[in-house]
This record gives C-alpha cells, sequence and structure tokens, in this order.
C-alpha cells in the first residue's frame, strides 16, 4: 500500500516545521537578550541543551505519533470501503478513534495547563497560552521561557507538560501500536511497510517516558548515582548512573510489553480491569505515604493540595513505579509485579 508512506511524510513535515519554528524563536530571544554579544547563537544553543535535549524528543514522540495515526486513518478508511480488504483480528476504526482520543486528551489537559498558568501570571503567560495548549505549542512557550529566564534546565512547567504528554499520549501509543505489530504479522504488507515507522514511534514513546522518571529517580536513590559526571578518562560516564537508566528503561520497556501481549492475548477487557486496580492500589499506598509525610491538616487549602498530590502520584505510579525510599512502595511494586 504505497498510500501508507503518507504518515512518513505527514511525521517528517511535522517535525521538521515544529523544529525550524523552536529554532527561529529560540534565535529571536538571543538577538534580544544580552548573550548574543559573548556568545555565537551556537554555542548558546549547546548551553542549553538539556533544555533543548528534552524538547526535541517530546517533538520526535509527537511527529511519529501523528505518522502512525495518519496510517491508520488511511487503513481504516480503506477498510470501510473496500470489502475485499481486511485487517485481519484488528478493528482500525477502533484502534485509529481510540488513538486520536488519547491525542485530543493530552492536548485538553496542556490547555488546562496554559489557562491556570495565564491566571497564576499574567505576566508571562496570556489567555492564548489555551489556544497553545491545544496545538501542543504551549510546551514550545515555556521552552522560551526558561531561555528567556537564563536556565540551564527544563522548567517545572516544561517536565510537567511533558510528563502528562508521556502518562496520556505516549502510554497509551505504546500500547497500542505494540497490539497492532503483534496482530498485523501475518499481513506481508502491513508488517513491512508500516512496522519500521511504528517502532521508529515505540522507541521514541519509551525513551520520552523513561527520560522523565530517569529524572525524577536521582531524588530516591543514593549519592554516587545522582548525576552522569561525564569525563574523558575511562570510565567515560558514572556506572552506577548508567545501572540506573538501564534498570528504568528496561523496566519501562517490559511493562508495557506485559501489558500489549496480555491485551493480545486476553483481550482489551482484562486492561480495562487491570488499569483501574493498579490505579486505586497506588491511590491507597500514595494517600497513606503521603499523609504520613503531611499529617492531618484542618486547613482547607492544604486539603486539596494533598488530594492533587496524591492523584498525581497514583498517575505516575501507573506508568511506573517511582524510586522512592518507601517500603509501601516497595510492596505495591512487589504485588504488580506478580
Amino acid at each position: 500500500m504505497a498510500e501508507l508512506y503518507w504518515g512518513t511524510v505527514v511525521s517528517s513535515v511535522y517535525f521538521t516545521l515544529v523544529v525550524l519554528l523552536l529554532i527561529f524563536l529560540a534565535h529571536q530571544v538571543y538577538v534580544s537578550g544580552k548573550s548574543h554579544s559573548k556568545m555565537s547563537f551556537l554555542k548558546a544553543l549547546l548551553n542549553k541543551k538539556n533544555i533543548y535535549g528534552e524538547i526535541l524528543l517530546h517533538l520526535y514522540d509527537t511527529s511519529t505519533d501523528i505518522g502512525v495515526l495518519v496510517q491508520w486513518a488511511i487503513l481504516a478508511k480503506r477498510e470501510a470501503e473496500d470489502e475485499n480488504f481486511d485487517v485481519k483480528t484488528l478493528d482500525m476504526r477502533a484502534l485509529f478513534w481510540t488513538s486520536l482520543s488519547f491525542l485530543i486528551l493530552y492536548r485538553i489537559i496542556s490547555a488546562v495547563v496554559g489557562y491556570y498558568s495565564a491566571k497564576s501570571d499574567e505576566r508571562d503567560f496570556s489567555g492564548w497560552d489555551i489556544f497553545l495548549g491545544l496545538i501542543d505549542m504551549y510546551v514550545i512557550k515555556a521552552v522560551l521561557f526558561a531561555i528567556k529566564q537564563d536556565a540551564e534546565e527544563p522548567t517545572a512547567k516544561q517536565r510537567m507538560i511533558q510528563l502528562m504528554e508521556s502518562i496520556f499520549e505516549s502510554l497509551p501509543q505504546i500500547v497500542l501500536q505494540s497490539v497492532f505489530i503483534v496482530r498485523s504479522q501475518n499481513d506481508p504488507v502491513l508488517s513491512t511497510e508500516s512496522s519500521w515507522l511504528i517502532g521508529l514511534s515505540l522507541l521514541g514513546s519509551l525513551w520520552s517516558i523513561s527520560s522523565k522518571y530517569i529524572y525524577a529517580d536521582k531524588y530516591g536513590v543514593i549519592e554516587a548515582a545522582e548525576e552522569a559526571k561525564f569525563s574523558l578518562k575511562k570510565p567515560c560516564i558514572n556506572g552506577l548512573y548508567m545501572l540506573r537508566v538501564v534498570w528504568r528503561f528496561s523496566l519501562v520497556a517490559v511493562r508495557f510489553l506485559v501489558c500489549s501481549l496480555v491485551w493480545t492475548a486476553l483481550g482489551g477487557v482484562i486492561m480495562c480491569l487491570f488499569v483501574p486496580s493498579s490505579f486505586a492500589l497506588w491511590l491507597a499506598l500514595s494517600s497513606i505515604e503521603i499523609y504520613k509525610i503531611q499529617g492531618a491538616s484542618t486547613s482547607n487549602q492544604k486539603a486539596d493540595n494533598v488530594i492533587l498530590s496524591v492523584i498525581a502520584f497514583s498517575l505516575i505510579a501507573l506508568v511506573s513505579p517511582p524510586s522512592y525510599k518507601s517500603r509501601l512502595f516497595a510492596i505495591g511494586h512487589i504485588v504488580e509485579t506478580l
């Protein structure tokens, strides 16, 4: 099916255009700031490599997801119009609309973040942030805000948006795309023409999710494993840091591999039982742990913050158990593994 290549075209064009937009806006910030008199634009980019690295990974993940969605739309359309065409063991319309729903959900959440940002800081954020969230451009503004503030690491706002993307977009896409790959292997056309783009998308989603947890893990490990500590001398990188990076990536990959195989073998119903059960488990454990830390409070505002913290932590744990010094979380991780 030659038309499946439209997915690759759309993915490449989207990524290229957004990256060019990011470079243009970053250059505008560079020219209008004080740094251009001290260093070249390229050096200014390299100095913010941690910020740009994370946003490029985000854009790569999003663009490949959109490309896969275009391929599924083509397959769903042909399946509906051509009686002789049928993707065995897969309902392409259901797959397409489910995937699209999660992409829209993440953008709605991004718009909500933009709305509250506009209310909390009118000097730097406006009502347009809601619109930017809906088209997934609010994260670009968060990046530019960090650059203007001369930050060397992504701001909490940028990390929060990208974490929401990992939970509400990357997570569902991994499961859906894994199911598609497994069930389409008997189709010679789909297994060769669409699998490689889905493979790139899966790799991007896995690394996108893992990178968020790798960053958060440093607050729950020993000091010797917190930083990479790059060096020209052997070993070129901290071995303990690499160990926790490999562990986290492996944990995320295995978790979604198991979920995908369960869905493929037993159907989506079992996942509808597992996800709420897992969320309820982490909701209970995080409630106890956060209550132990913050204690009882009669303040309504503090109580609201505790509830939000519990829900946020439970969602994070639903994707991959966090590295945290808690026996309760260790028990929860063991229960889920079993």
